[in-house]
């Protein structure tokens, strides 16, 4: 599995919420959200030679 460099947190119109350097632990790693607005949201972790991209819908 890949361990990902950086997540970086965009809203739905494009606008970075969050860059942060992370580490994956054992197919997990803890996303910052909390003090996110409710709303949609696009995650993207990186790093080098590997992305990784998904949806997050914040209640």
């Amino acid at each position: 599995m890949f361990e990902f460099d950086t997540l970086t947190i965009t809203d739905i119109t494009g606008r970075m919420q969050s860059q942060q350097q992370v580490q994956v632990n054992h197919n997990s790693i803890d996303l910052p959200v909390r003090d996110l607005a409710s709303g949609v949201y696009i995650l993207n972790l990186t790093n080098g030679d590997a992305a990784f991209g998904a949806k997050l819908i914040k209640q």
